[in-house]
């Protein structure tokens, strides 16, 4: 999709009460493109609307007309994912924003955005690679404990890192901090990783339905 074809699609989501923002959605679509297996269209637009498909109070946006734009934006993330191109999507004061100047708060919103979809499949609750290093962005959501996460961080702070007057909750926060920089610098490897991680059910389960088709 154009970037003027998101923020149609944007202004569009905007008359719906509770639905996702475009930050949020493109984060819904990322986790969608990455889950192992297909989630029925019911789920994806209950999701993004926050309600019930139709009753969308409004004329310029309908239940077909959402499902199709979701289509061919799952389509462009997908292929981005594949082929190592993934650009991510914050839309934050009426602009485009890049990871690096993107505000912690849209950020959370599209991490937001990509664990609903992962909720969506049963595969995640599997303890697997992929369910533990999905963790990461959750610590980015700003509703995670990141001290939870310091072990598996593999942090490498340097000797002398800490003022030694400094108590042990306030080195604490430090190290969170430390800990939520490095999972937000490190945001594309992670996405491009769980893409990876699950590639190989996506294609089995790809395989099936060609498979199903053919008979």
């Amino acid at each position: 999709m154009t970037e003027t074809n998101l923020q149609q699609l944007a202004l569009a989501l905007t008359e719906v009460n509770a639905a996702m923002n475009l930050t949020m959605l493109h984060g819904f679509v990322a986790g969608l493109s990455t889950n192992p297996n297909d989630v029925k269209s019911d789920f994806v637009l209950k999701s993004v609307l926050g309600r019930d498909a139709i009753s969308i109070p409004t004329s310029t946006l309908t239940a077909e007309t959402l499902m199709s734009q979701l289509t061919e934006l799952t389509g462009d993330v997908a292929y981005s994912l594949h082929h190592n191109d993934f650009q991510f999507v914050f839309f934050e004061n009426e602009a485009m924003q890049s990871l690096t100047n993107v505000s912690d708060k849209c950020l959370a919103s599209w991490c937001r955005g990509y664990l609903k979809a992962t909720s969506l499949d049963d595969a995640w609750l599997k303890p697997t690679e992929a369910s533990t290093i999905v963790s990461q962005i959750a610590a980015l959501t700003n509703n995670f404990p990141l001290h939870e996460l310091v072990n598996v961080s593999r942090l490498n702070i340097p000797t002398g890192a800490f003022d030694a007057n400094i108590t042990a909750d306030e080195k604490m926060q430090q190290v969170e901090m430390m800990v939520y920089k490095q999972f937000r610098q490190g945001l594309p490897a992670t996405v491009a990783k769980l893409y990876g991680l699950w590639q190989e059910v996506r294609d089995k389960n790809k395989g099936r339905s060609g498979a199903s088709s053919a008979h």
